[in-house]
Order: C-alpha cells, then structure tokens, then sequence
C-alpha cells in the first residue's frame, strides 16, 4: 500500500485525505486510521497535514504517539501544529485518569517545551498552549497567564482558549474583561470560553454581547448563555427572542433549552426530580 501510495499525484493524495476527513466526521463507523497513520509519512507537508486532521478525534495511544513525534521532529512548522491540536484530547483523556499516565505526562511535556519555546513561531506556540489547557498543573496556569499578557496577538487569544477549556473559576475576571474588548475576535473567544467555565458571574456580562454588531459573536453569547444556564441566563435569552435577527433563531431555540434543562436541575437538586 505504501509504494502505491507514494505513486499517487501530490495533488490527488491531498484530495484524498479531505474526503477521508470528511466521510469519517459523517459516519463513525468508518475508521481510515490506518490509512492516515501511513499519510503522516508523506513526502509532502500538506498530505501529512490533512492526516493528522484525519485523526484528530482518535484515542489510540499510537495515534498519540505518531502526533508526538510530529510536533517534535516534523520540518513543517504547520504540520507541528497540526500536530499539537491533535493531542488536546489526550490531554483532556490524561487530566481525567483517561488515559495512559507515563505516555500522558510525556505528551504534556512535549506540549510545554513548545509553548515555553521563546523561538518557536507564534501561531505553534498559541496551538500548544491552548491544548495544555486542560490541564491542572500550576505551570500550565501560570503559562495561560503569561500568555495572556503577551505582546503576541495570537498567544492572548490562545490564552482565552486555554481558560475555557481549564473550566476554571479563577478566569473569571480575564474573560471579563475581553467580554469588553473593542477587538470582536478577542469577544469571540471570550464568550466561547464562558462555555467551559460557564459560572453565573459571567451571565450579565455575556449577556451585553447579544446584541454585537458581529454575528458570530452574538451567537457565541447566545451559546455561552446556554452552557451557563439557569433563571437568569434563561431570562436574558427568552429577552433577546422577542428583536433577535432570524438566522439566530434556531441557536437561541437551542440555548433556551438548555438554558432551561440546567435551571430546572438546579431548582430540583441533585437526586431530585
């Protein structure tokens, strides 16, 4: 299969891997990881690159180790991170004891050496940091931090990422602020990361963002509302449905939903119901 595959146009490779991606995101049952583990060899950077997005929902610790390997060894600085994106999950598999403990901690030391490397390119580091997001580890928050004071642009944002994927409280207060921020891109990722820390405090500020003049980010706030949930959440979303523009209807629709499931679940107590 190899020598076949390396006979195949460049070209024709890469259209290949597009489509593996996208029959495997429409049917689970598919399973082309052993066609893409071999394309992480390619030749070609773009080929390599497109498998490695063919494996980002994998849980197989070989998988792990292949998109190890990539983030420290490959030439291309996208495949990196490429590379660094896939092992989020593992990282969320490892915080939770869901994953292999030595091959966990090795894959989050290889994300640090990244995301600490003042010579690596910005946008590799800003993948590897928001990857270790999850992780609870008192460098990974003082690294998120660091981060979020950068003069690079794309290490703030990756720092708003890595908060929402933390889920931790203490974000609070820097969400906020970027909740307020007269760039919409640093709103955006604001609102998402209310998705993950999703605590009342973020309600009224969140709420402010209904009304954006970028819709991308009134629909992040509608989605955050939702995530958060209970009465007051609830109330802000049923609010806005009366003036709310139609293509976000059926987003709000689904947000009231779960804004509402989440309130009768705090109403009724756990074991209640």
């Amino acid at each position: 299969m190899q020598r076949e595959w390396v006979s195949i146009p460049v070209s024709t490779r890469r259209q290949l891997m597009l489509q593996v991606t996208g029959l495997a995101d429409d049917n689970v049952d598919l399973d082309f990881t052993a066609l893409a583990r071999m394309a992480l060899h390619d030749e070609d950077a773009g080929v390599r690159e497109l498998a490695v997005a063919a494996l980002w929902e994998s849980e197989d610790r070989h998988v792990a180790a292949d998109l190890t390997r990539l983030l420290q060894e490959d030439p291309s600085d996208e495949v990196r991170a490429a590379a660094a994106g896939g092992l989020k999950g593992f990282v969320v598999a490892r915080e939770f004891e869901h994953f292999d403990r030595r091959q966990g901690d090795e894959i989050v030391n290889a994300l640090r050496s990244v995301a600490s490397g003042e010579g690596e390119p910005a946008h590799l580091r800003a993948t590897a940091i928001e990857a270790l997001g999850a992780r609870s580890l008192a460098w990974v928050r003082n690294l998120i931090e660091d981060a979020y004071y950068s003069d690079e642009r794309e290490l703030r944002l990756a720092a708003l990422t890595a908060m929402g994927l933390s889920a931790g409280e203490e974000w609070s207060e820097f969400v906020i602020e970027q909740l307020g921020s007269e760039d919409p891109e640093f709103r955006f990722q604001a609102a998402r990361a209310c998705y993950g820390i999703a605590t009342e405090d973020l309600v009224e500020p969140l709420s402010r963002l209904l009304d954006d003049e970028d819709p991308e980010v009134a629909l992040a706030a509608v989605s955050g509302l939702g995530e958060i949930g209970g009465e007051a959440a609830l109330e802000h979303l049923r609010e806005f449905r009366r003036r709310a523009p139609g293509p976000l209807f059926e987003a709000l629709d689904e947000a009231i939903e779960s804004a509402r499931s989440l309130a009768n679940l705090i109403a009724t107590g756990p074991g209640e119901g």
